[in-house]
């Protein structure tokens, strides 16, 4: 446990700013893809007029199987922001598709 806090400090300390630099630059790739998941949701959306139902069910099946992943990696993400005693981003797109 001790052996566990010296690496914890370390890190929080000596290797802060390019931790929070790396961070930083996985929430903006973040960003973009949540961005072209709902622009793709929006365009192949399960409801589109002119499908089969059992096409409809198997994307709604996937979206909600890819909602499930980006969720994931928010959660990780806004963990590692609250470590580091900064706000997290918020991601309206991915809260209006998981909730559509």
């Amino acid at each position: 446990m001790k052996n566990a806090e010296i690496v914890r400090s370390t890190l929080l300390q000596d290797k802060r700013n390019t931790l929070e630099q790396e961070l930083d630059k996985q929430v903006k790739t973040f960003v973009v893809e949540v961005i072209r998941f709902r622009n793709t949701f929006d365009a192949t959306w399960p409801s589109v007029v002119g499908i089969e139902t059992y096409e409809a069910l198997r994307r709604l099946h996937e979206f909600q199987k890819q909602c499930d992943t980006f969720d994931a990696r928010r959660k990780t993400l806004d963990s590692i922001s609250i470590l580091f005693g900064l706000q997290c981003k918020p991601f309206p797109e991915l809260d209006k598709t998981g909730e559509e």
